[in-house]
Order: C-alpha cells, then sequence, then structure tokens
C-alpha cells in the first residue's frame, strides 16, 4: 500500500468529509475508496449483454460526433432544474 498526498480546495475538503461521513468513514478513507473505485473496471463484467450492446452503440454515435457535447447538457441542467 502507498501514501499519496495532494492538495485539494476548501470546498472540495468539506464535500468529501461531507460524504465520508454520511458514508461512516474518514475523508481518508473515502478518498481512497474513490480513487480505488474509479480504476476498478470490473463493473463491465456485471453489465447485461444488452447494457454492452448499448453502450456499444452510445461509443460508437459518439465517436461519428452524434452526441451532445458535455457543455450542452450541464447548460440545459442548469436551465431546468437551476443547478
Amino acid at each position: 500500500m502507498k501514501t499519496l498526498t495532494i492538495t485539494i480546495s476548501d470546498e472540495t475538503s468539506e464535500k468529501l468529509a461531507d460524504h465520508a461521513a454520511e458514508n461512516g468513514k474518514s475523508a481518508e478513507e473515502w478518498a481512497a475508496w474513490m480513487l480505488e473505485d474509479a480504476y476498478d473496471d470490473d463493473w463491465l463484467n456485471d453489465l447485461s449483454e444488452e447494457d454492452r450492446a448499448g453502450l456499444a452503440q452510445a461509443l460508437a454515435e459518439a465517436d461519428r460526433g452524434e452526441g451532445i457535447p458535455h457543455e450542452e447538457v450541464v447548460a440545459e441542467m442548469r436551465r431546468k432544474f437551476g443547478w
């Protein structure tokens, strides 16, 4: 096991501490779990064939430029939901 030291904003630190507390963990434990989970690709093995096909279709559409840019999605969500 390795130790990693990072610098994050006060706002991010507060959010991290809040999420950790909600899950009964320390901020350090929660951050480690999030990083490990982010690099865990085992979830792909748990997808149904239908879900894998849908994901492959979505990736192909994105490769063809048929998707909606992230910025547009965020702007629409802010308009609709006041984010």
